[in-house]
């Protein structure tokens, strides 16, 4: 449930999209932007990353060193991603240390050499089980035809 600020927000966007979709089909001559468009939603929790990603049928695994989630390509130069903070849902354990070779100075200034921590995430097991059961109900939810789910079929 979104808190009415967060509802104002939404219509806010969903309106300066419909007006973007409405300049461009009005405007033969205008051309696609150079960069595309790459929409990014950030969640605080697992389950609401989930929950989105089998709604809007993200299927990619999206993982930066921050941030885990799932992308869907809407088109060449359109990308929906749904992005959780790492830190929310797995424990940042150090596994190592990595010896970093010294640089020359070039451009930067040289860099002497040094010892820098390394770190893996380990995520629950419950993670991967989860990731498993919505794996399946992103592709029950593509399986189900439009009409099945407004007549009580398969609901997110």
């Amino acid at each position: 449930m979104l808190t009415e600020y967060q509802q104002q927000k939404r219509d806010n966007y969903i309106a300066g999209l419909r007006e973007l979709l409405a300049i461009y089909e009005r405007a033969d001559e205008l051309p696609a932007a150079w960069c595309g468009a790459s929409i990014c939603i950030f969640v605080s929790d697992l389950e609401t990353l989930l929950r989105l990603r089998a709604l809007v049928g993200c299927r990619e695994k999206d993982i930066t060193d921050d941030h885990l989630g799932f992308q869907r390509q809407l088109s060449s130069s359109v990308s929906l991603h749904i992005y959780v903070p790492r830190a929310d849902i797995c424990e940042r354990v150090k596994t190592g240390e990595r010896l970093v070779p010294a640089t020359t100075e070039q451009i930067i200034p040289a860099k002497p050499e040094h010892v820098e921590e390394t770190y893996e995430w380990i995520c629950p097991p419950s993670l991967l089980e989860i990731v498993h059961e919505a794996d399946g109900e992103a592709q029950q939810l593509a399986a189900t035809p439009a009409s099945a789910e407004s007549e009580g079929g398969h609901n997110v």
